[in-house]
């Protein structure tokens, strides 16, 4: 049976002035040819170069932009593609796209992006991955979820890695 990361436990608190490495999915703007957020409502757009802060979206009192414990908040990530598979089987990814299912971008006909990403700051960790307080989209680590959808669709993926790797090289 699989468990969905947003229940996993917390096991550890660390502060990391050094980036450790997640893997994360991600949907695509094909309009934009931009990375967004699968947990969101609304339009998360992660831009190229940009360094993505956490915010609390489960209530604006709050007031913290670090993880903490008893919160989901955080930017979320997996340790290794075996830890997305085990947090987003393809039972639940590949879904029919309803008003009331947790993630508002799904679609069941378009692929989604994998990339690592460097965490940072307040890093909280789960059993299969880590909520943190900074991160940052590795740009030549962009391939396609599934891996085999890649066979047709190259063109497409490398103008996303050039899109995010030249606003790396120029910020």
């Amino acid at each position: 049976m699989h468990t969905h990361i947003l229940n996993n436990r917390p096991t550890e608190v660390i502060p990391l002035p050094e980036p450790i490495i997640g893997v994360r999915l991600f949907n695509i703007d094909r309009n934009r040819l931009l990375l967004q957020s699968l947990a969101i409502r609304r339009a998360d757009y992660w831009l190229p170069g940009e360094i993505k802060e956490s915010i609390c979206n489960n209530s604006p009192k709050h007031g913290h932009i670090e993880p903490v414990a008893d919160c989901s908040c955080g930017i979320w990530s997996c340790t290794s593609r075996r830890g997305l598979i085990q947090s987003f089987p393809a039972s639940v990814l590949f879904q029919k796209n309803t008003d009331d299912n947790y993630f508002g971008y799904w679609s069941s006909y378009v692929p989604y992006i994998c990339a690592r990403i460097e965490q940072w700051g307040i890093v909280i960790k789960h059993e299969w991955g880590y909520r943190s307080q900074y991160a940052r989209i590795i740009p030549e680590s962009i391939c396609w979820w599934p891996r085999s959808y890649g066979r047709t669709q190259t063109k497409l993926l490398d103008h996303i890695r050039e899109k995010y790797s030249d606003k790396l090289q120029r910020s």
